[in-house]
């Protein structure tokens, strides 16, 4: 049996991504405060009972705080385009001798923006998120009501890409999930066949009707889930993922896989779709 163990730190650095055309952002010399989560696989030693010491992976993260914290990234030794990706397998690289197991480093460059390196994986992996929508549904099914009620939703979107594309990519999709989320904002979530109820949809109205009961709603403050029965979040979470995968999969420049999409109904609940 595998176990794997993560540990992380954070520093502060300046970078700039002089390879950019001059209008983008990201050109001009900027900073950030990153996270850096590193992990190590492997079986427990059967005298010690762990895989790793957590104290050597600490004397790491100190090592690596110290080359990177408070320096302009672009000049250090092999890191002249300081992107997330190059940062993060810049790090596997330096650490991978000290700690033989470690399999994957990933890096924060924001709060919401993620980016995992790992040789032993396709491409790098992108976090965007999370991202917030308000919207009202009910769960309704034979012996079970949920009254409807409101929640401020959060999504996280998270693929793969080819190593390279992650800048690109992230962008696309981060405006990609904006959009997408529009749709959702503020609106009443009702599926297009509901099971246990009724719906009638014209194009200035939503007439929804349940057990004697009758809601009737401009028709722009609804959000129809498309050939569903119910509106649960699991329901909310495969709309969302389908609008998503279907918009990103029609731009050709960009080749995304493991495409996912996590939706947070509360603080203890988390719904994936993949």
């Amino acid at each position: 049996m595998a176990y794997e163990l993560t540990k992380e730190f954070s520093f502060h650095a300046a970078h700039s991504l002089t390879v950019l055309p001059k209008e983008h952002k990201c050109s001009h010399m900027h900073g950030h405060t990153y996270r850096v989560l590193f992990t190590v696989r492997g079986g427990l030693d059967p005298d010690l009972g762990w895989v790793v010491d957590f104290g050597v992976m600490a004397q790491e993260a100190a090592r690596l705080h110290d080359i990177l914290d408070h320096k302009l990234l672009n000049e250090i030794e092999g890191l002249e385009v300081p992107t997330s990706e190059n940062l993060a397998r810049f790090v596997f690289d330096k650490m991978k001798t000290a700690l033989t197991g470690l399999v994957r480093v990933a890096v924060y460059e924001t709060p919401t923006s993620l980016c995992t390196y790992s040789p032993y994986e396709d491409g790098v992996t992108v976090r965007i998120g999370p991202r917030r929508f308000s919207a009202v549904h009910m769960v309704l099914s034979e012996g079970f009501e949920e009254p409807l009620h409101g929640h401020d939703f959060q999504v996280i979107l998270e693929f793969n890409c080819a190593y390279g594309q992650g800048i690109e990519a992230k962008s696309v999709a981060g405006a990609v999930l904006s959009e997408v989320l529009k749709q959702y904002h503020n609106k009443t979530l009702l599926p297009e066949f509901p099971d246990q109820s009724d719906i009638s949809i014209s194009d200035s109205e939503v007439e929804f009707s349940w057990k004697g009961r009758k809601l009737i709603l401009k028709t722009e403050d609804v959000h129809i889930l498309s050939n569903e029965r119910h509106s649960t979040a699991e329901v909310i979470a495969k709309d969302i993922a389908a609008h998503i995968g279907f918009v990103l999969r029609e731009d050709e420049g960009i080749e995304l896989y493991g495409l996912k999409v996590f939706l947070q109904e509360s603080h203890e609940s988390w719904v994936t779709v993949v």
